[in-house]
């Protein structure tokens, strides 16, 4: 499969794979963090829980219902998954929507609310700060 490299304006590579028949695009931001980064057995589970704790809220959208939200209203699906390598998110959107993709996909990886959920993670499983 022949793909296209660019980098974008934030400087993170993007990688095309040109599909003309498709109705659809596929967004991922890859993180290069997994489970083997955690030090066990104290931060076991650390890098799903971060995982999770991204759609929990940025500064576009308060909470993991509207994130969703903006994606469903479009007909398109979102999703990650924590390995051991790495934690990869991702949206799939109609073609027409990719300005919406782009920019729900984005303000989750670069500006989740991530000390507001810190404090929620610490409160629901009983996490203590360093």
């Amino acid at each position: 499969m022949n793909f296209e490299t660019a980098i974008s304006r934030q400087g993170m590579p993007v990688y095309v794979f040109p599909m003309p028949h498709a109705a659809s695009i596929a967004l991922g931001i890859l993180v290069f963090a997994g489970t083997r980064d955690e030090k066990w057995p104290e931060e076991a589970g650390l890098a799903h829980a971060f995982e999770h704790m991204l759609f929990q809220g940025n500064s576009r959208m308060r909470n993991s219902k509207e994130i969703s939200g903006e994606i469903d209203s479009v007909g398109g699906n979102l999703n990650a998954f924590t390995s051991k390598e790495m934690t990869f998110y991702h949206r799939v959107v109609p073609c027409a929507a990719f300005d919406i993709g782009v920019k729900s996909l984005v303000g989750q990886v670069k500006s989740s609310l991530f000390r507001e959920n810190i404090r929620l993670a610490e409160k629901h499983w009983g996490w203590q700060s360093r």
